[in-house]
């Protein structure tokens, strides 16, 4: 417990408790930009050295996220969301990148659960952004891979936002 409190996942409260941090907007938006900046990195270097069926793999994991959020199995949508973005940055092949991408997610943790909680969904008529990664890197094109996962943190993260915002 003490670990995740030092790595500000868990806080402790003025009576040495382990508690669940409140994330404030600002704090939401600070771990956001930071994902976009790490993940965008991940996915850069992903492009440099990725095979036919590591992208294969992915798209099937966002095969997986596209069927179960249609069927409102909200529950594994998150888990195949987070198997495609965590699936991204273990293809950069950088266990230090990996390691402050996972510390940043469970920060991000509580809250995720929000991003169903509007009917409306983030990527509703356009392309969604995991196809444009997965587009990326059979270029291979790193700054594609870059922007495109960052833009997909940015859009898909806005109902988050909007939730702890005024």
């Amino acid at each position: 417990l003490l670990r995740l409190a030092s790595e500000h996942v868990l806080a402790l409260d003025e009576r040495g408790t382990v508690v669940v941090p409140v994330l404030t907007l600002e704090r939401c938006i600070e771990i956001r930009d930071l994902r976009m900046l790490i993940e965008g990195e991940g996915a850069a270097r992903a492009a440099t050295s990725v095979t036919d069926g590591e992208i294969d793999e992915l798209s099937a994991i966002h095969d997986r996220y596209a069927r179960t959020e249609k069927d409102n199995n909200f529950a594994m949508a998150l888990a195949e969301n987070e198997n495609f973005h965590f699936g991204v940055c273990r293809l950069a092949r950088s266990p230090a990148l990996f390691r402050i991408v996972e510390n940043l997610w469970m920060q991000f943790g509580p809250i995720l659960s929000h991003l169903y909680d509007s009917k409306s969904r983030p990527f509703h008529g356009q392309k969604h952004g995991h196809i444009r990664v997965i587009e990326a890197l059979r270029k291979p094109d790193s700054e594609r891979a870059r922007k495109a996962i960052s833009q997909d943190i940015l859009i898909g993260g806005k109902t988050l936002l909007n939730k702890l915002g005024p």
